[in-house]
């Protein structure tokens, strides 16, 4: 049933027509309060066979897949493994409200949010963004011409809302390591390649490591996109975005293929990207960006990493409203053969909305540390 109806529905049952504008339009600290006096009237009802049961049927209170030295053991590899400048941080296991339905395009129905006007954390990277912000306002009160780097990393266990299929591989709550590396716009495009070169690096270090401890890791691959390849063609092309958002996590879905646009969905990277449908699509630009960035990335990688595929994914949708142009994905195989998607990361405008500076620059990633080390062993 559709959130709309469901609303319809409480509606009509208490015949409160005006009660979610009336709740949306009190004051933050008027509606904490009310909320706060209900859940304490809602739990004080409670009984201990409630608390048992709910324990046991609500699948957000579960028990993680795996124990917790597993994940230890994970860390200590990541963090040896972390390339210089990187500091890690503990992030409180709440965030602002908001911060991921403001920053991005999820919805906040994804989001558990509280009764407090915070929301539990869902996205780590989102909450990497504010610190960074955070301290390169600092660096700029002292002096507005900084442009001193801002890195960060973190483990967290994140929470979501939307139902996964079991053969996802995906919980309602994980663990996962996160970086970003936040700065200035330089017109030479070097923040690009250094920090994507950076943190691919990082990746693709932490699967050898690994491999070395236990888990087996079998052809890697990473794909490098440009998000507003898909925007443009969804506005200059007869290629409908609703249905191109409906399957950002369809990996069947080829949006290339269904509306025959004539584009290969991947090339290799040292291919030549067709040019004759380009200027059609006006992705001149976009695509020049994506080549240029990309191919000083991966021919400082591909002598480092000669056992790694890399190739361009033109086709990408899945990012669009969260990614801002340049982005990737780091999938491999395990002991079983099944592929999986394992890292991904790319640019954002979140501290230049943030700092309200166009100048700054953000690229952030996120690695499934607990699809990997169940999946991997």
């Amino acid at each position: 049933m559709a959130s709309k109806e469901i609303l319809e529905r409480v509606v009509k049952k208490y015949g409160i027509p005006e009660i979610r504008d009336t709740l949306a339009s009190m004051k933050a600290g008027d509606l904490q309060t009310l909320l706060l006096h209900v859940y304490e009237i809602r739990a004080a009802e409670l009984e201990t066979n409630d608390l048992m049961n709910q324990y046991r049927e609500n699948r957000f209170v579960r028990l993680a897949t795996l124990s917790q030295a597993e994940f230890t053991d994970f860390d200590a590899i990541a963090y040896k493994t972390l390339p210089s400048g990187y500091k890690s941080v503990e992030l409180s296991p709440v965030a602002p409200l908001g911060s991921n339905s403001i920053l991005t395009k999820i919805n906040q129905k994804t989001v558990l949010s509280t009764a407090r006007n915070i929301e539990v954390m869902a996205d780590s990277v989102t909450t990497l963004a504010l610190e960074c912000a955070k301290q390169r306002k600092a660096l700029l009160e002292i002096n507005p011409e900084n442009t001193c780097p801002i890195k960060l990393c973190t483990s967290h266990r994140e929470l979501r809302l939307q139902h996964f299929d079991e053969e996802s591989g995906f919980t309602s709550h994980f663990r996962g390591f996160s970086l970003a590396a936040a700065s200035v716009f330089t017109s030479d495009e070097s923040f690009a390649v250094k920090n994507l070169t950076e943190q691919i690096r990082f990746y693709l270090n932490l699967l050898g490591d690994l491999s070395k401890n236990g888990y087996e890791v079998t052809d890697a691959k990473v794909a490098l996109s440009n998000i507003r390849i898909m925007e443009l063609l969804t506005k200059n092309a007869e290629i409908d975005k609703t249905e191109v958002m409906h399957n950002t996590q369809n990996p069947e879905f080829r949006p290339f293929e269904r509306y025959n646009m004539g584009i290969p969905s991947t090339i290799s990277w040292q291919d030549e990207i067709p040019t004759d449908k380009m200027d059609r699509y006006c992705l001149t630009r976009v695509i020049g960006y994506l080549k240029r960035v990309g191919d000083k990335t991966i021919t400082r990688l591909s002598t480092e990493f000669p056992k790694v595929h890399f190739y361009y994914d033109l086709a990408r949708n899945a990012g669009i409203g969260y990614y801002t142009d340049l982005c990737f994905k780091i999938t491999a195989k395990n002991s079983r053969g099944i592929t999986l998607p394992l890292t991904d990361g790319g640019f954002s405008n979140w501290t230049e909305r943030l700092l309200q500076s166009k100048k700054e620059r953000l690229l952030t990633s996120g690695f499934g540390t607990e699809l990997f080390c169940r999946e991997f062993k």
